[in-house]
């Protein structure tokens, strides 16, 4: 008799650790499946702020060729803990929210396929080094910077 009760226990025990277990599982992907969608809608809205900034800004002269611009795309960045790319018409980083390593950045050309879906389709997602350009893998968004006639002058890219 009890040899059948330390088997029952020892069933129930694997029961509950087999179950707390798979339990354990499921709440880890559901905490890191939200933690992504809500990083990725943060940094949408980051990015929209840029371009919203940089299009603000660009009334009163290009988009690499104003100061106040330079310092509000840093200064959003830090509040955001990101880092946003400010890129020209063709794709090429004109200002970046990095100042440590803002002269290296500067002429680099962001990879094609994220200009031109920033470009076709009005935004940019994805987790990767943006081609070669950070060290490590990031989340990544983009949006476009449109004029007053409605047409893409630029794309921002925010990253964290």
């Amino acid at each position: 008799m009890r040899s059948f009760f330390k088997r029952q226990a020892l069933a129930n025990a694997i029961i509950f650790f087999c179950s707390f277990l798979f339990l354990s599982l499921v709440m880890m992907v559901a905490f890191y499946n939200y933690f992504v969608d809500r990083t990725q809608s943060q940094l949408g809205v980051t990015a929209e702020a840029a371009a919203d900034l940089s299009r603000a800004y660009s009334i009163t002269g290009g988009l690499d060729s104003n100061w106040e611009l330079k310092m509000s795309i840093s200064l959003s960045a830090q509040v955001s803990d990101s880092d946003i790319i400010v890129c020209d018409d063709e794709g090429v980083i004109v200002l970046s929210s990095n100042m440590s390593i803002y002269d290296e950045e500067l002429g680099y050309k962001v990879p094609s396929a994220a200009h031109d879906a920033v470009v076709n389709r009005g935004k940019y997602s994805s987790f990767g080094d943006f081609g070669g350009h950070y060290e490590n893998l990031r989340y990544i968004q983009g949006r476009p910077i449109y004029s007053n006639s409605g047409k893409v002058m630029g794309t921002v890219f925010a990253s964290t």
